[in-house]
């Protein structure tokens, strides 16, 4: 028999989420994961079990190990339901830990860049806060008139004072948004990405591609997101942003169904280490759970236990997944 492993533990109590939420949805993905390993049905039901006797269920079905998935028990109520999910994310979060975020004195202006794994918070002297992602580096320019901070690479957080008399702008590329009292982010480099998190922003997009029009205008509002690449073909457009696309700033990264590929190459970004996969055509599988991204280690381990591979470490500033 296999050993489970941490990450079917956890994927497990992840499962036990997604069939609450939705059963009909996930069936099919549970009954392949539980497939691919022995004793992960086992590990499935017994949590079911404890889940319902939590919510206060009398009894749970339990089905044989080779011929049915464990439905979703039918004594969930809506409140039910909702409180189990959030002990379980609450659990899974609780698992991880917070890299520290460093903080600094009231900023008047100038440049500031942080290194590769380092996230810092500024405080300018508006009132406005701002949140530097890994290898991010930025220009601050605060005057009567108006607040103007450009975007040279990285990523950040920009939580903005309001201020009727200045408006608050943030310039990357040939781009700018402008607001007055809002929470964004943006990401510059060769795709550039402006999340607006609360309140609305205009984007003023002229660099999407050589020969476009002069200029876009495009207004967002909370929840909204609009991305490119550099140099695409088709104009952006505005769209929902996921959950997951604000979790940056805490460092734990809850992915559900994501390309491997795109899990490492963010990690990547935090560490001078980077992780490679031995066979390039794994990153196309899809992975789910909760994360420390800035974790090299953890990030490596726990796609190695999804693909129930090995983390070869005999390669100086490399992590090598090897089947």
């Amino acid at each position: 028999m296999n050993k489970l492993s941490w990450w079917d533990r956890r994927a497990a109590s992840i499962w036990v989420n997604k069939m609450l939420c939705d059963p009909d949805q996930h069936q099919a993905g549970l009954h392949r994961w539980m497939a691919a390993k022995e004793g992960r049905q086992h590990l499935y039901e017994n949590l079911l079990v404890d889940v319902g006797a939590a919510a206060g269920a009398a009894a749970v079905a339990l089905m044989p190990v080779e011929r049915r998935v464990a439905p979703a028990p039918k004594w969930r109520p809506a409140l039910a339901a909702a409180a189990v999910i959030t002990v379980i994310s609450a659990a899974l979060i609780m698992m991880q830990f917070h890299a520290p975020v460093s903080h600094e004195e009231a900023f008047r202006g100038g440049q500031l860049a942080t290194k590769v794994g380092e996230v810092r918070e500024v405080r300018l002297e508006d009132g406005s806060v701002l949140i530097l992602d890994t290898a991010t580096r930025i220009d601050v320019d605060l005057s009567a008139k108006q607040r103007i901070v450009s975007l040279e690479r990285g990523r950040a957080r920009f939580k903005v004072m309001g201020d009727s008399a200045r408006p608050f702008i943030v310039r990357f590329g040939e781009n700018e948004i402008i607001s007055r009292s809002t929470i964004f982010d943006v990401s510059y480099g060769n795709r550039v990405a402006i999340h607006l998190l609360e309140g609305k922003a205009d984007v003023k997009v002229r660099g999407w591609r050589a020969g476009a029009q002069p200029e876009q205008l495009f207004r967002l509002r909370s929840g909204e997101q609009l991305s490119f690449l550099d140099g695409q073909a088709m104009p952006p457009s505005v769209m929902s942003a996921r959950p997951t696309d604000e979790q940056w700033v805490s460092g734990v990264k809850n992915v559900d169904d994501v390309p491997i590929s795109e899990v490492i190459a963010e990690a990547n970004s935090y560490s001078t280490t980077q992780i490679v996969l031995a066979d390039p055509a794994l990153g196309s599988r899809e992975i789910f759970g909760s994360v420390h991204i800035r974790d090299i280690d953890a990030v490596a381990e726990a796609i190695a236990a999804f693909l129930e591979a090995k983390v070869d470490r005999s390669h100086p500033g490399k992590l090598i997944i090897t089947k």
